[in-house]
């Protein structure tokens, strides 16, 4: 089975499409069609069904999505452990990063690895929460951080660190009155806010934070991918942007203003997430340094 079959796979898998799926892998859509086809006869199932101009994903093709997902992981895994290893590299962790997380913690906690265990390579991969279980489940990453709680049995979540939830205001805004926040007056004024399926996790805390008040769920004026984002529309007018004081502070802008919440507004925590099994020696070592460096870094 060749590595392109896949990917050319994934992509029509994506399209259901075979024209635009030519497109993105530059070959013309004949070609693409009979790499397809021999495919299906080196597997002797059907991946895709075709009728009247239209295709899909039969049962056995959503399947192999998986599997072809997975398989080509592992070949990027295996490349990049030998490069890694041609650059003198004597280990491995590969770390999954949620919830668009960038916080002074982490910077610090990379650069400790980095002085500490310089033979050891620390690679951060991207992804939603919702990818975050697979990833793990598929040994795709050996742990990852993430302030999302609601996960299965299998795996084990351990407090690394906390932070604390801050406002972003605009200038001239009627609550910078305040020196610190109560939760009732944030409930006034519509948010910019974490887009719930993007980050799941920060959309969670804020939302928890409003029923454990009871308070009345605010309008929303715009739904956010990331930070920078929120303090532009924040900027603009739009709205006041809630999330955590160790990712908006990196994105400060001149007609922005960040408050705190009074004290009753609790910490929010931030989880390294592992399967529920013995760690290596690599991933203990840099729970390790995590848990220093959470108690040194004070948010």
């Amino acid at each position: 089975m060749r590595i392109r079959h896949l990917h050319y796979f994934l992509v029509v898998a994506e399209e259901l499409n075979f024209s635009r799926a030519a497109a993105r892998v530059h070959i013309e859509p004949s070609p693409l069609s009979r790499a397809i086809k021999e495919l299906e006869a080196e597997l002797g199932v059907c991946l895709f069904q075709r009728a009247s101009g239209r295709i899909r994903l039969t049962w056995a093709g959503e399947v192999f999505r998986e599997e072809a997902h997975r398989m080509l992981t592992c070949m990027e895994g295996a490349r990049s452990r030998v490069h890694a290893a041609a650059r003198g590299y004597r280990g491995r962790l590969r770390i999954g990063l949620t919830d668009r997380l960038a916080q002074l913690q982490l910077t610090k906690l990379l650069a400790r690895c980095r002085e500490e265990e310089p033979l050891t390579e620390v690679k951060i991969i991207e992804m939603t929460t919702k990818e975050m279980p697979r990833a793990l489940g598929n040994d795709q990453i050996d742990a990852a951080f993430t302030v999302h709680t609601e996960l299965g049995d299998e795996f084990v979540n351990e407090v690394v660190w906390t932070d604390r939830p801050v406002i972003a205001i605009p200038k001239n805004h009627p609550l910078l009155s305040f020196e610190k926040i109560p939760p009732h007056e944030v409930a006034r004024h519509a948010l910019i806010l974490y887009h719930p399926e993007l980050c799941p996790g920060i959309y969670d805390i804020i939302r928890n934070g409003f029923f454990e008040h009871r308070l009345p769920w605010p309008a929303i004026a715009e739904y956010v991918s990331g930070h920078e984002s929120m303090m532009m529309l924040v900027a603009a007018g739009y709205g006041i942007g809630l999330g955590l004081k160790s990712q908006i502070t990196l994105y400060n802008h001149p007609d922005v203003i960040i408050r705190p919440f009074t004290d009753k507004v609790p910490s929010a925590e931030t989880f390294i997430t592992m399967l529920n099994k013995p760690p290596s020696e690599e991933l203990s070592r840099f729970i390790g340094r995590a848990l220093r460096v959470g108690k040194v870094v004070v948010v």
